[in-house]
């Protein structure tokens, strides 16, 4: 397939387009920066465009002669600001785009996050329910890919992932980490201790896993459906703790009591394996993103 790729740049958008590549697809790439582009870009495969989702009609003279979407970008900012009004926006528009240029298949990047607060088992047919700005956005796009896809009988798929873990796709290609990975590595170095309540944690995924799921989203048509993108195990900010202060050789984790439960919410990945046979463990690279994380973050002493 000819596919079509927002935030393909970034550090899950590089395992995506490199696990696309590898099954054959052809993969243009959105991109607004061209000093983020990933370095694996030029090769047989991946075409790239110099573009802005703001530009919709650029998107349409774009668009045309690609077989799929995949709406993997996310217009925000770490701080409250208008971008939580303006990202749903800029779907509408993408979606809608790729509507008039005659694009089939549309997948849309959504979250965990719209389930909030978390429930004891949640599966991909709960409610939207979010619980901050970031989930509201993220519903407000899974809503307009649906509005599109049903009033002009398009396949969709919504792709709902948990807390992404994992080495880069490549050398020099994006990393992110979550700042508590960051904390801990920081007082594991000083030697300090690392506290941590017991039993909190998530349903992490990795993101060469994560990448699986969009192929296999592209190779079997479900119609409109939505899918928690998570490994079945809960991993505990405890067993991260000891991890980080494994691989460093100094800290001290310090477990707190708060009363959670062993596995305090869970989300089902039953419907991830009945439909594309998936299914998933974070802990390998987990440990490949600690080591990341303490090869490439530079000492502060």
């Amino acid at each position: 397939m000819k596919v079509f790729l927002t935030g393909g740049t970034g550090y899950v958008g590089a395992h995506l387009t490199r696990a696309l590549v590898a099954r054959g697809h052809h993969v243009t790439l959105l991109a607004r920066d061209p000093r983020k582009i990933p370095s694996f870009v030029g090769a047989e495969g991946i075409s790239l465009l110099e573009g802005d989702l703001r530009d919709r009609d650029g998107l349409f003279a774009a668009l045309p002669g690609h077989d799929a979407l995949i709406h993997n970008a996310l217009v925000w900012d770490e701080e409250p600001t208008e971008l939580e009004l303006v990202d749903p926006r800029f779907a509408i528009g993408v979606f809608l785009a790729a509507q008039r240029a005659g694009l089939r298949r549309l997948v849309y990047t959504s979250s965990t996050a719209v389930h909030q607060p978390f429930r004891p088992v949640m599966t991909a047919e709960d409610a939207l329910r979010p619980g901050d700005f970031y989930g509201v956005s993220k519903a407000a796009g899974e809503l307009a890919l649906w509005a599109v896809a049903q009033t002009h009988d398009l396949s969709a798929t919504v792709i709902r992932p948990g807390p992404v873990v994992g080495a880069p796709a490549s050398e020099g290609a994006p990393f992110k980490s979550d700042r508590r990975f960051e904390d801990f590595l920081r007082k594991a170095r000083r030697g300090d201790r690392i506290v941590v309540a017991r039993n909190d944690g998530r349903q992490f995924i990795g993101a060469a896993d994560l990448a699986e799921v969009y192929a296999a989203a592209l190779a079997v048509d479900a119609g409109r459906e939505t899918f928690l993108a998570v490994s079945r195990d809960f991993v505990t900010w405890e067993e991260i703790a000891r991890e980080i202060v494994r691989q460093v050789g100094s800290g001290e984790v310090v477990v707190e009591d708060t009363g959670l439960l062993p596995s305090p919410f869970s989300f089902d990945t039953g419907k991830l394996e009945r439909t594309f046979s998936l299914a998933f463990t974070a802990r390998g690279a987990l440990t490949e993103h600690i080591a990341h994380l303490a090869r490439t973050t530079p000492r502060t002493e």
